[in-house]
């Protein structure tokens, strides 16, 4: 009997094993690995989906409750989703895109239940959240004083953005995505500040400043609008009202003090910061353009859209006579997620998704109040701020973003399940 527990309990030390090399493995690779490396190596990112999946399954305590009939918003968007094939111009381009979608969510949906249905497992995931955070903000921070990318430089290519600009990428090709990526992590560096360590504290704050200080120095509306979402759902979950009120009032009047045409030698309209703050007339005119053509598309097409993938397809059909010879082509989208997505599923698929979301939300904040727990809370902290952010770009078609959203939803479930 002795040597079958020793037995027993190696065997589980080696399943233990196996887990945390795939978790770090999972955050490396969307960590440190940009867009174009992903679409290069997009059948080794299935297999390893497909394989740390496929973990879990045969783990016989997690199939036991990774798998029930409260996941049925997850199966409603999937079908909702495929409204965008039937209507498509490029059939093969919206499968495609569904395929990319559909094995993503998924994968890592399941994933993150599976992450989060027991304690052990969920500090051991917020723990490595921490330091590839810290490892990410690091590089977003040597590029800001060296004015350069050094990561991409040396280990990858050259940086996509000038130097000059100043709006930091570190390890994520684009600014609004690196902005994305670390707004979905920054809750969770905080994983380690009641420990008793002062060592893990530290990490646990500097973890956090500095992911914070380059979210702030991507200078992206949507990241920084995230960080402000997060901010109201704390002070709301906390019973601080009164300080919410304080809050959206300071925001209002720092954009209302940009945007009124304020200059000075510190805060001129080349900066970041008055980027981030000024709304100018332009901005709105060109999203106001981009939401007309999301409804001419769906009023053609009301209950599957115009197809995945297809705005930019379809761009100069539904964008009139606004000077479509001077868009480029890379500028061809809606600069909107939810925008994307009711004009290229329609009412289905933005239906599916916004049942999706709301039956996450509505779970997530019930459950809140039984278990005030760290993980709860920071998954959705995260979770909201993304789904504000999502507001500004195509954010389901960049896949680093789009992974951690998956992984968050599945977070949520993981922590309802283990609650029942």
């Amino acid at each position: 009997m002795r040597i079958f527990h020793n037995l027993k309990r190696s065997s589980l030390s080696i399943q233990g094993c196996i887990g945390l090399i795939l978790i770090v493995f999972l955050f490396s690779w969307i960590s440190f690995f940009p867009q174009p490396i992903k679409e290069k190596y997009w059948l080794l990112t299935q297999l390893f989906l497909a394989i740390f999946f496929l973990f879990f399954v045969l783990i016989k305590e997690h199939r036991a409750r990774l798998f029930s009939f409260s996941d049925w918003p997850l199966w409603l968007l999937l079908v909702c989703l495929s409204a965008g094939i039937p209507s498509a111009i490029d059939k093969k381009a919206a499968f495609k895109t569904y395929y990319y979608l559909a094995t993503h969510l998924v994968t890592l949906f399941y994933i993150g239940k599976a992450l989060f249905l027991s304690e052990r497992d969920r500090k051991i995931v917020m723990s490595v959240i921490c330091v590839f955070s810290l490892f990410v903000s690091l590089i977003g921070i040597l590029q800001a004083s060296y004015a350069a990318n050094l990561f991409y430089k040396y280990f990858i290519y050259e940086c996509r953005y000038s130097p000059a600009l100043m709006r930091l990428q570190a390890t994520q090709y684009n600014p609004v995505v690196l902005g994305s990526f670390l707004l979905g992590l920054l809750p969770f560096t905080l994983y380690f500040y009641r420990n008793k360590s002062l060592i893990l504290r530290l990490v646990s704050l500097v973890s956090f400043l500095s992911t914070a200080g380059v979210i702030v120095l991507t200078y992206s509306r949507g990241a920084f609008m995230g960080i402000l979402a997060m901010f109201v759902y704390w002070l709301w979950h906390k019973k601080y009202r009164k300080t919410i009120v304080v809050v959206l009032l300071l925001v209002t009047s720092l954009i209302l003090f940009f945007s009124l045409g304020w200059r000075s030698r510190i805060f001129s309209s080349g900066t970041g910061i008055h980027r981030l703050f000024s709304v100018q007339k332009g901005d709105f005119a060109a999203r106001g353009r981009r939401i007309v053509m999301a409804y001419r598309m769906v009023k053609d097409h009301p209950f599957s859209g115009v197809g995945l993938n297809h705005f930019r397809i379809r761009f100069k059909e539904y964008n009139g006579d606004n000077g479509t010879e001077w868009v480029k082509y890379k500028y061809m989208v809606a600069d909107n997620m939810y925008c994307t997505l009711f004009s290229e599923t329609g009412l289905l698929g933005a239906g599916g998704f916004l049942v999706f979301i709301l039956f996450l939300l509505k779970r997530g904040l019930v459950h809140i109040r039984r278990d005030g727990g760290f993980a709860l809370t920071a998954t959705l902290a995260a979770f909201i701020g993304l789904l504000v952010n999502m507001s500004v770009y195509e954010f389901f078609y960049w896949s680093n973003p789009f992974t951690f959203f998956c992984l968050l939803a599945g977070f949520i479930q993981g922590s309802i399940t283990k609650l029942r």
